[in-house]
């Protein structure tokens, strides 16, 4: 019966304490030390005998029961706390689940804050609904990130666009103080008129210094420059783009491990509709879709439209096929 609210480690005192008065907080889970001077008692996980806790006997949540509350906003204003079912979560993993096919190995090392919705549904229970494995670690240096890449061959990650652009130049630096650049663009020529497994072929050093099972990003969060994608998919890894919002659990659309358009957001996830407003606002409905803010009518009223419609806030192009671009907010 207890409702979770996630926050990110980096979030100011000020913005957790206003939340915490926002919902009523009884307790604050925290490592020894990371936070200090908050007016709630504070936790360390680390000290609970978890060997010895009873097992719960409790009633089992129920579908529209609230799962957790996601605040999205900045470090000003009023914090805007998304309100989370069960069955929001549950639909919404469930969706995403033909992105991946359940025949690629979910290994992934695992870089997002778990505070976002992006690695909860796509980086935690969606390998968890594959039977994958997932790798915490809590380092962005791209030597540290590489070196764990080795260490568990992971076959993937789920980031955002900065984090693929670093990565890229890290190996590009590598690259260039070998003094192997111009060799290194030639295969990149050459690679472009090659199908995807040959690509890895043809890069296979450099996939065993990624650990030897590197597939596939599950990119989101930003817009994704189309040249920084095609330059990973040059590589021989594929760069699943998706779009989401926290209102919807996130997924709303997504690119596939075996159809991407760089430089759409791909198709609607499956249970997911979308439209666009007579403003070319992209719409979405479906059971993932979060019934309002936290104990915030006029916001609530402002992006959830009758018949079930969330407005994104983005502007969007749908194709005869059905692929989407976003062209702005």
């Amino acid at each position: 019966g207890l409702i979770p609210v996630p926050l990110d480690l980096g979030s100011s005192l000020d913005f957790i304490d206003r939340v915490m008065h926002k919902t009523e907080a009884r307790l604050t889970l925290a490592t020894s030390g990371t936070v200090r001077g908050l007016d709630c008692p504070v936790l360390d996980p680390v000290s609970l005998d978890l060997k010895h806790c009873p097992a719960f006997d409790g009633p089992l949540p129920r579908p529209d029961d609230v799962a957790e509350i996601v605040f999205t906003s900045g470090t000003t204003g009023d914090p805007k706390g998304t309100v989370l079912s069960h069955r929001n979560i549950v639909a919404n993993v469930i969706s995403a689940a033909a992105i991946v096919p359940p025949n690629v190995p979910m290994h992934l090392l695992s870089i997002l804050p778990l505070s976002h919705m992006l690695e909860q549904t796509v980086g935690l229970y969606l390998p968890m609904l594959n039977g994958g494995t997932v790798h915490y670690m809590s380092s962005w240096q791209p030597p540290v990130i590489l070196r764990e890449m080795r260490r568990h061959h992971v076959t993937g990650l789920v980031a955002v666009p900065r984090f693929l652009d670093m990565l890229m130049r890290a190996i590009e630096s590598g690259i260039e103080q070998r003094g192997a650049s111009a060799r290194f663009a030639r295969a990149r020529d050459i690679s472009r008129h090659l199908p995807i497994a040959m690509r890895r072929h043809l890069f296979r050093g450099l996939h065993r210094e990624l650990g030897g099972r590197l597939s596939f990003f599950l990119c989101g969060g930003a817009s994704l420059p189309p040249a920084l994608g095609e330059a990973w998919e040059t590589l021989g890894v594929r760069v699943l783009e998706g779009y989401g919002s926290t209102e919807c659990s996130p997924v709303i659309a997504s690119n596939t491990y075996e159809k991407r358009y760089l430089g759409t957001i791909g198709r609607p996830v499956a249970n997911v509709e979308v439209k666009l407003s007579d403003e070319d606002e992209l719409l979405a409905r479906g059971p993932n879709v979060s019934s309002g803010y936290w104990r915030d009518e006029k916001r609530t009223a402002q992006s959830f439209l009758p018949g079930g419609w969330f407005r994104t806030g983005d502007v969007a192009v749908i194709d005869a096929d059905g692929i989407i671009t976003i062209t702005g907010r």
